[in-house]
């Protein structure tokens, strides 16, 4: 016998929002994605989020799409933590998922990257700062050291 797999209660249809509608993504909170939203609002919003809770960093926003989904991409150079903006764009980002196996479905997928520059003064900075407080690090331990706090911490005309 046949199953007709479209009226079985196994299968989950994530339901399609219509174009502009304004209702919110369920699993992305307030002021994240909003479901069938097109990419350049999508962007317009982000732009302005960040405008208000990093008034002091300059970010460039820019989409880009291509034949299986679409990218919100920022850049910006020193400013903000990565960490800090990472957690806004998580919000912008509309990704379908194996239920099963967590593998990213093709097609149809939203991208939200940070691309943060740092400065040479800056890394130098913080490579002077681990070597004045740890004992002696190897090249790639202090790479690595370097890495992590450059990525945890804003530099906004910072000194030291």
């Amino acid at each position: 016998m046949v199953q007709n797999l479209a009226l079985s209660p196994l299968i989950a249809v994530k339901p399609k929002a219509f174009h502009g509608e304004p209702l919110l993504n369920s699993s992305r909170g307030s002021g994240g994605l909003r479901m069938g939203e097109d990419i350049k609002e999508a962007a317009k919003r982000l732009r302005q989020e960040l405008k208000e809770k990093f008034p002091t960093t300059k970010f460039s926003v820019r989409i880009e799409r291509y034949s299986m989904g679409e990218a919100i991409n920022v850049f910006w150079t020193n400013g903000t933590a990565s960490d800090k903006v990472e957690e806004i764009l998580t919000k912008y980002e509309d990704i379908d998922r194996d239920e099963a196996t967590g593998e990213i479905l093709c097609g149809g997928n939203r991208y939200a990257h940070g691309h943060r520059t740092v400065t040479d003064d800056v890394r130098e900075k913080v490579a002077k700062e681990i070597k004045d407080s740890f004992c002696p690090l190897d090249r790639w331990q202090l790479q690595q050291e370097v890495w992590k706090r450059i990525n945890e911490r804003t530099f906004i005309d910072w000194d030291g």
